[in-house]
Order: structure tokens, then sequence, then C-alpha cells
């Protein structure tokens, strides 16, 4: 394929791309979670998505942020050209393994000065890292990549389960109705994707955030 995916507002879950030119081109405001983008021409070009839990592997270019703030996380960005080129707006890219990559582990692509802060570049040491970096210490017209702190080991990437939060424990009354709320709960992932609750006595399966259960 040329391109296997060009859109924009969808979630991704545990998808394949391979030997694509794009495996995303274009899109904005995904949210893209273990799945994997492998022999493609570009791995993710884009803006403005989510990327987490994911394997970005073997492609030409792992990931373009070419326009938006995308932000990347808990993900394996390793044997592309080049991992990542920082040409955005300012990206959050933390808590990956960004190492391995042919070229450049990550490009700056402009004046502006970007980050990517608490990423494992394969090393510990500075040096080592920087000469995987191409950005203002090698050409006086782009700017720096920051990637002070460093992580001192991998990170690991397994998609992780939500934890459910149900509210304060309550007392009621036989036959009159209860209201539950779990907006509190969290995934370590990102947001939570829906809900659904078991009351264990029969009744059928609730959904959404907020229910009442009798």
């Amino acid at each position: 394929n040329t391109t296997a995916v060009s859109t924009a507002d969808k979630e991704i879950y545990d998808s394949v791309f391979r030997n694509n030119e794009y495996g995303i081109r274009d899109g904005g405001r995904n949210k893209i979670v273990s799945s994997v983008f492998d022999r493609n021409g570009v791995g993710i070009h884009t803006g403005d998505d989510e990327v987490t839990r994911s394997e970005i592997t073997n492609n030409g270019i792992g990931i373009d942020n070419w326009w938006g703030a995308i932000r990347v996380s808990y993900s394996n960005i390793t044997g592309n050209g080049v991992g990542v080129i920082f040409s955005g707006h300012p990206q959050t890219v933390e808590n990956n393994n960004i190492s391995g990559n042919t070229t450049y582990n990550a490009k700056v692509a402009g004046a502006a000065n970007r980050s990517a802060l608490n990423n494992w570049w394969g090393t510990s040491n500075a040096a080592e890292i920087e000469a995987k970096i191409y950005d203002g210490r090698d050409d006086a017209t782009l700017g720096l990549l920051d990637y002070v702190p460093f992580l001192l080991h991998p990170v690991g990437v397994t998609n992780q389960p939500p934890v459910a939060n149900a509210g304060p424990d309550q007392t009621g009354t036989v036959n009159l109705p209860l209201t539950f709320n779990g907006s509190a709960s969290t995934d370590p992932d990102g947001s939570i994707a829906s809900y659904q609750w078991n009351f264990g006595d029969g009744s059928p399966t609730a959904t959404g955030a907020t229910v009442s259960h009798a």
C-alpha cells in the first residue's frame, strides 16, 4: 500500500502496519495503542497523535512529527533509519526506548529547540547519545534537542491494565438504587476507553462512567 491509514480522530488498538510507504499519514488526534509499525517507508507521519505501548521498528523513518504536538510514551523505536524527526510543535516524547536506529535516533528539523526527556537511548554515555542525535550541535541552523535527564535502563512497553475505582463504599436500602461513579478510574496507557459494570446478581452488564443499580 502507499498509505495504510490517512485519517484523524481514530482510536487504533492492537494493529499491525507493515510494508507500506506510510503506516499512518497526515493523521491527527488519533490514539494509537499496542500497535506495530514495521518495514514501512515512514511508520507514523502525523501530529497531535497519542502513541503508547507500540513497536516502531525497521522503518525508513520511525516517526516524522511534521506538525502538531505528538505524544509518544512506553514504545520501542529501534532499527529504523531515523528514529524520530522533531519538526512539529513542542512534543512530549518520554519514557521510550529510542536506540539502535541506523543513521540517527533523533533529528531536529527547523530552528526551534525541542525536548525528548526521560528516554533510554541505548547507553548512559552522553557523548554516545549525542552522536546519534542530529541537531544544532551538527548544523547551526537547527535547534537543539534537550535529552537530559535520560533513563539509565530500558523501559517496559507491555500494555498495562486499567485501575478501576468505583468510588467510596456505600450502604443502601433493598430495592432503592445507588449511584456509582467510576470516573476516578485510571489507565496507565492513556485515557479510559469504556466502562463496564457487573454487580454479580445476574443483572445485565451496565456501561458508562456513572450508573445506578438497586
